[in-house]
C-alpha cells in the first residue's frame, strides 16, 4: 500500500497542528514498513516557504513592538509597563528557530522512508495539460501529474491512498474518477487516513 502525500503533511507535523497526531501515526507506520510513502519532490519546497513567511510576519511584528518600546521609554511612568515587551524579541527568535528546526527534522525523518517523485519534463507537460482541463493552480497541477504518473507505474499491492487536507483543490469529479480507476482512494484528512490504516492493517 502506497500513501501519497504532499506539503500539508509536512506542515501538519512540523507546526504541530490539529491533525498532527494522526499524521505522526501515518509516518510511524511507514517507519515500521507497514505502508509506503510517496511525495512529489515539487511539494517539499512549500513547507520551507511557509515557515519562512511566518517568521517574516513575526519579525515585522517585532519591529513594530521595538518602535513602540522606543517611544514609550521617553516617558518614565511607562517604565514598569513596557518591561514585558522587552521579552518579546527573544521569544519570537526562539519560536522562529524552533519551527525551522522542527521542519528540518520532520523532512529528514520523512525522506528516510519516502519515495520522492521527480518533476521531469513529461510530468511537467502533463501538469500543464491537467491545469487547463481541471482549472488547477500550477502547483496543484504539478503535484497531481506527479502522483498519477507514479501511480500508473506502481506495481506494489494496493489499494493506494492520496491524503490531502485541501480537498477543495482536487474535488473535480473527473479527478476523483481518475484516482479511483488507478486503485487509489482520496482521503480529505490525516485522521481519515489513520483510521483507515487502523482498520485495514490493524
Amino acid at each position: 500500500m502506497t500513501v501519497y502525500l504532499e506539503s500539508n503533511f509536512i506542515l501538519e507535523l512540523a507546526l504541530d497542528q490539529e491533525q498532527a497526531a494522526a499524521a505522526s501515526a501515518i509516518l510511524a507506520r511507514a517507519e515500521s514498513g507497514e505502508i509506503e510513502l510517496a511525495f512529489p519532490a515539487f511539494s517539499l519546497s512549500e513547507p520551507f516557504a511557509t515557515v519562512i513567511q511566518r517568521a517574516r510576519r513575526r519579525d515585522h511584528f517585532v519591529s513594530t513592538v521595538n518602535e513602540q518600546r522606543r517611544e514609550l521609554r521617553r516617558s518614565p511612568f511607562h517604565e514598569l509597563d513596557i518591561e514585558p515587551l522587552e521579552r518579546i524579541p527573544a521569544a519570537i527568535d526562539l519560536i522562529n528557530a524552533r519551527e525551522m528546526d522542527r521542519l528540518i527534522a520532520i523532512v529528514e525523518r520523512t525522506l528516510l522512508v519516502a519515495t520522492l517523485i521527480p518533476t521531469d519534463l513529461p510530468v511537467f507537460r502533463q501538469a500543464m495539460t491537467l491545469r487547463s482541463e481541471h482549472d488547477l493552480s500550477v502547483p496543484d497541477s504539478i503535484i497531481y501529474a506527479a502522483v498519477i504518473t507514479h501511480l500508473s507505474k506502481n506495481r506494489t499491492s494496493g489499494p493506494h491512498s492520496f491524503i490531502n487536507k485541501n480537498f477543495k483543490d482536487f474535488q473535480d469529479p473527473a479527478i476523483i474518477d481518475t484516482l479511483s480507476n488507478l486503485s487509489r482512494t482520496f482521503l480529505p484528512s490525516f485522521s481519515a487516513g489513520a483510521s483507515l490504516f487502523d482498520s485495514s492493517i490493524g
